[in-house]
């Protein structure tokens, strides 16, 4: 199956997010191991979330792995800066607590079993594969049964609506893309960010400085971007308010 999906140019890696609460997952798939795919595909999930009025916080547990932060302090605190926006924060599971990452090491074994073994020895290029990712993705999350903790055997759609919270069911039918050609049409995250945040990050010295423009009249205090008061140095006004932040490398 390896060899098939070699010579044919099939995506290799699949990357997850698994809700605790409800077992609903969001998948993509790249050709490539990178932190840029890692950290694209976990604004994409947020974003998407954001966008289907889920309000509360967002943690994302991940592993020190090199498609994520591979144990940098600074590449993490940067991202940690960015989701801040979106009020989202990710957790590195620490050395030897690997079982935190059980459910989805036990969701990749399902994959392998039940989707990777059979159906790509049928695909001949990455969009008859991402056709069929996109409809395991979406049995999985509306009709394959759970039986972990608080499941009781029920879909990820019906525990969804078992919460009776109002959060639409289309945010189970997160689009199964090629991570490459999301960056290639759009940019990488950090473009996504400076795009529809105004965000700009400028590199001085040993000091990352990003300049943030208000874009509304919600007020001008950093509460109104989601950012602490003890990142907030001074305010110039100009004709467009901005903030101005000064983030030392190295001291997360």
């Amino acid at each position: 199956m390896y060899k098939h999906i070699l010579q044919n140019k099939l995506p290799r890696y699949e990357w997850n997010v698994i809700d605790v609460a409800t077992r609903a997952r969001c998948t993509a798939c790249s050709h490539n191991l990178d932190s840029v795919y890692g950290f694209s595909f976990i604004c994409m999930v947020v974003l998407w979330l954001r966008g289907h009025n889920i309000r509360e916080p967002i943690r994302i547990r991940l592993d020190k792995g090199i498609e994520f932060c591979s144990g940098s302090c600074r590449k993490l605190g940067e991202w940690h800066t960015l989701l801040g926006l979106v009020d989202a924060q990710l957790e590195p599971i620490p050395p030897g607590a690997k079982y935190l990452q059980a459910i989805v090491e036990n969701a990749h074994r399902k994959d392998d079993e039940s989707f990777l073994s059979i159906h790509p020895k049928f695909c001949k290029d990455s969009y008859e594969f991402l056709k069929k990712a996109q409809r395991w993705q979406d049995i999985w999350n509306t009709a394959r049964p759970s039986y972990g903790i608080a499941m009781k055997g029920r879909t990820p759609l019906e525990k969804l609506k078992s919460h009776k919270c109002m959060i639409h069911p289309h945010v189970l039918r997160f689009p199964v893309v090629l991570l490459e050609d999301v960056i290639k049409m759009i940019g990488s995250a950090v473009d996504w960010f400076r795009l529809y945040f105004g965000v700009k990050f400028i590199k001085l010295s040993r000091n990352y400085v990003y300049d943030r423009y208000q874009v509304s009249f919600i007020g001008y205090i950093p509460q109104a971007f989601g950012l602490p008061h003890r990142r907030h140095l001074y305010l110039r006004k100009k004709s467009v308010p901005k903030y101005r932040y000064v983030l030392k490398r190295g001291n997360w």
